[in-house]
């Protein structure tokens, strides 16, 4: 009988084969996920046409792609050293197959991109991220209690007026009695866009895809580049997305390791806003 993993692992091969219709020059529209190292299947065999030697029980989820026997690029995958099978298909191998990473560019308040690309945040403070891959443009926080409207610590409430009944007062620039002031989601984007941040005026939450595509997956705490998402805090931040089994409750994308779980709509979490204008 399959074992759980087994089962699993049959699953996500399934998913990728089904979804491998990238190109000789990548897929586009999907960023990687930041992951550079293969892992192996370490169980029992798998795949009768291509059958692991000797199964160790001893998982690695830390290999060089480049080191299993045959290329890892291979339609059957690889060994690794131990004789464990490893799969093809894995993120590392289209990262390094198409020479893909994340390609972001750095941008001025006004939107124009900034001369200089390398220059450090604190050197050269950054607005806006344009992400090449997605086309989107993310927010990017100004640091902690940096008194602005992006400063990295405030926290807001989902779409919600709680923040004017309770008095929650998380959020610079927060008024008492004023829908547009309040520290909920909805008056925030209200006010960027008032704001015209990096010359655009259709601020949004993203959907939790969109979030998740900024994820890197080779770091946690926080699970992104802060190269350049710089202040980005080690915690909770909102997506547009309500959670169907329970209204009084919403989506968030956890920057600790990238993880996506539904919480209270009066919670008090970050928000990171992204538009798709030109």
């Amino acid at each position: 009988m399959l074992n759980k993993k087994r089962i699993t692992l049959l699953l996500i091969l399934t998913i990728i084969s089904a979804c491998d219709n990238s190109s000789e020059n990548g897929y586009t529209g999907i960023n990687v996920t930041g992951v550079n190292t293969c892992a192996d299947y370490s169980y029992i065999d798998l795949n009768p046409d291509y059958p692991v030697l000797e199964a160790t029980d001893n998982g690695n989820n830390h290999l060089d792609c480049a080191l299993t026997q045959p290329s890892i690029t291979d339609k059957m995958g690889g060994y690794d050293a131990e004789g464990d099978w490893v799969p093809p298909g894995q993120d590392a191998i289209y990262r390094q197959k198409y020479n893909r990473d994340f390609n972001f560019t750095k941008l001025e308040n006004n939107g124009a991109a900034l001369v200089e690309q390398n220059a450090s945040y604190a050197a050269k403070p950054w607005a806006c991220i344009r992400d090449n891959i997605t086309g989107l443009t993310w927010e990017v926080k100004s640091p902690v209690e940096s008194n602005n409207l992006h400063q990295s610590n405030d926290t807001f409430t989902w779409h919600s007026t709680i923040a004017i009944t309770s008095e929650v007062t998380h959020c610079y620039g927060y008024a008492s009695g004023d829908v547009n002031a309040a520290c909920d989601a909805q008056a925030y984007v209200h006010r960027v866009n008032e704001q015209g941040l990096c010359g655009q005026h259709d601020w949004r939450l993203p959907t939790a895809h969109e979030l998740v595509n900024i994820v890197a997956n080779d770091r946690i705490h926080p699970a992104i580049n802060t190269d350049f998402f710089p202040n980005t805090i080690d915690s909770y931040y909102w997506v547009n997305e309500a959670y169907q089994a329970s209204s009084d409750r919403a989506w968030v994308v956890g920057f600790q390791r990238g993880h996506v779980l539904a919480i209270p709509v009066d919670r008090n979490k970050h928000i990171r806003l992204v538009t798709s204008g030109d």
